[in-house]
């Protein structure tokens, strides 16, 4: 190492294979050579250096070098014209220079300085610049560093906070408002497609593509009328006939060709929809099992009543509710067992408050359903059904009361104000039927719908969630404040104004054509009973003791 250089110099020589190397960075040798990344000439060179061409006498042009000095002016001067750098002076004829020629030697430039950043490039005769440096004895221009700088946000006020949270909240509502609107179209449009291909007998597929819609390259297995009607010919043609000695399908449809009870032009609109559920609900049936039969209905039953049971008993462990499950069959012809899950509290109260065994209700109930007859015409009046639809109505309301409090009274026609912004209970009442008094209804098949919907479950009442509950508070006010009144005012009474006296049989004795006088005073009494004017009636037994006293008196 040199004994000339400063203390902070670290730029030493290293001799690796006859051949000058250092670590300064300046220098064109920097770093070590080791053996292995010396340049070497390969076999087929040595083989070809004296070959010549094979399609000529003469030898081949010497292979071109490049001119590492014109190289680095080239890159420096790089940036100050359009032209591009002159491709023509790297390749020459001349081998390259591994020397520098005019620049000094690196060492004793770096000896007489300092290390630093400015003095590295002022010794070499170049201004200082942070952007230039040396290559071989030319410059090259290197792009300036870039500074980072964090930009700052200017701090909205309220006004501005005020009128975004307006923008967003009506950008908002109006983003609902379409996508309602455009799920309303669809629907609407998936309903009349589908109208139109029970109506004409034709896929879903052909109908998009005429009306221009989307198309659906794999459809869903949806019942049609041609499938239902094709489900009840097999049927109808395969009864009681062998695995093996069934019609098939084509043969089905040349039997379905040649009567015409099998064509699905003739029918209503109706029977297509009938025809289409009855398809649907014989598929959901066949869906339970691979095979379905008896016995494998009521292995079925049995493996999911096992689950429902362990799930109760959880249920309960968990949140100490309690819990009872009736299963039985539903036909006579079923193979499945009457089973039941209680809870120890729920046989308690069916024995002591009830005054029933369970298994006394069970075995009942399996006696009902293999009693009842599915389809037949109920026995009950339409007036009947109205009460029955009444009480289930306030039944369902009751569940959200608490034990002990006051029943909510059901209000029909006030059911916004009396019910929902009262009580904060909302309904799900079935479709496409209005929600009124039961008495309001003529059709036996509406009220029907409502009973049957209100028993499974499909309807009943609910409270509304607390998001539902602002929504529902800031409407009231909304309202309040236009000053709208949304409660039905009650019917008033003809005789409004004046006093209000008897009428009809309660009208006082005498007091003639005078509709307001007041009634007099009565005391009730039972008919023929005490303090009645009706004849005395002799005793029917007479006893001794009075028989004397008669003969005494005389």
């Amino acid at each position: 190492m040199s004994d000339s250089r400063q203390p902070n110099q670290f730029t030493f020589n290293l001799q690796s294979d006859g051949g000058p190397w250092s670590n300064n960075l300046l220098d064109i040798n920097f770093g070590p050579a080791p053996q292995q990344l010396r340049v070497r000439p390969s076999l087929m060179d040595e083989l070809t250096s004296n070959s010549t061409d094979s399609f000529d006498d003469f030898t081949s042009d010497p292979q071109p070098t490049v001119d590492w000095a014109a190289l680095g002016h080239q890159i420096a001067t790089l940036g100050e014209g359009f032209d591009g750098p002159n491709l023509d002076a790297f390749f020459s004829s001349e081998p390259p220079s591994n020397t520098p020629t005019d620049t000094p030697p690196l060492d004793a430039l770096m000896a007489d300085t300092f290390h630093s950043d400015e003095t590295d490039v002022q010794s070499l005769g170049v201004p200082a610049n942070p952007q230039t440096s040396m290559l071989n004895d030319a410059l090259f221009t290197m792009p300036a560093p870039v500074g980072g700088v964090i930009t700052q946000r200017p701090k909205l006020t309220a006004a501005t906070k005020a009128q975004r949270k307006v923008n967003a909240r009506v950008n908002a509502a109006r983003n609902k408002e379409l996508d309602d609107s455009i799920c309303e179209f669809e629907a609407l449009k998936s309903q009349q497609a589908d109208a139109l291909s029970i109506k004409h007998t034709v896929p879903i597929a052909r109908i998009n593509k005429l009306m221009g819609s989307g198309q659906v390259l794999k459809g869903t297995r949806g019942p049609n009328v041609h499938n239902a009607m094709t489900s009840r010919a097999f049927a109808h043609f395969n009864h009681g006939r062998a695995p093996g000695d069934r019609v098939q399908i084509q043969e089905l449809k040349a039997l379905m060709a040649k009567d015409p009870i099998w064509s699905t032009k003739g029918l209503t609109d109706e029977q297509r929809v009938r025809l289409c559920d009855e398809l649907a609900e014989k598929r959901e049936r066949e869906a339970v099992s691979s095979r379905p039969s008896t016995l494998s209905a009521a292995k079925l039953s049995s493996e999911r009543l096992k689950l429902v049971d362990h799930q109760m008993k959880q249920l309960e462990l968990q949140t100490g509710s309690l819990g009872l499950v009736l299963h039985t069959k539903g036909s006579s012809d079923s193979a499945i067992r009457a089973s039941l899950s209680a809870s120890l509290d729920v046989w308690a109260f069916f024995r002591d408050v009830l005054k029933l065994d369970l298994y006394d209700v069970l075995l009942n109930l399996e006696l009902y359903a293999c009693a009842r007859r599915e389809g037949s015409v109920s026995r009950e009046s339409i007036s009947s059904l109205r009460k029955t639809v009444a009480k289930l109505v306030s039944g369902s309301l009751a569940l959200l009361t608490k034990s002990g409090s006051k029943k909510i009274v059901m209000s029909y026609s006030n059911f916004q104000v009396d019910i929902k912004e009262k009580y904060k209970i909302d309904v799900i009442w079935p479709a496409n039927l209005p929600m009124q008094n039961p008495a309001k209804f003529n059709n036996y098949d509406d009220l029907n719908t409502i009973a049957e919907a209100f028993m499974t479950g499909t309807a009943y009442f609910r409270p509304l969630t607390r998001t539902e509950r602002r929504g529902l508070e800031k409407e009231v006010k909304e309202r309040e404040a236009a000053g709208v009144v949304l409660k039905k005012a009650r019917a008033t009474r003809s005789d409004k104004g004046g006093k209000h006296g008897p009428t009809g049989k309660r009208k006082a004795k005498g007091a003639g054509d005078k509709e307001n006088a007041s009634a007099g005073k009565r005391a009730r009494v039972d008919v023929l009973g005490e303090g009645s004017r009706a004849a005395y009636k002799s005793s029917a037994i007479v006893d001794d003791d009075s028989s004397d006293e008669e003969e005494l008196e005389d």
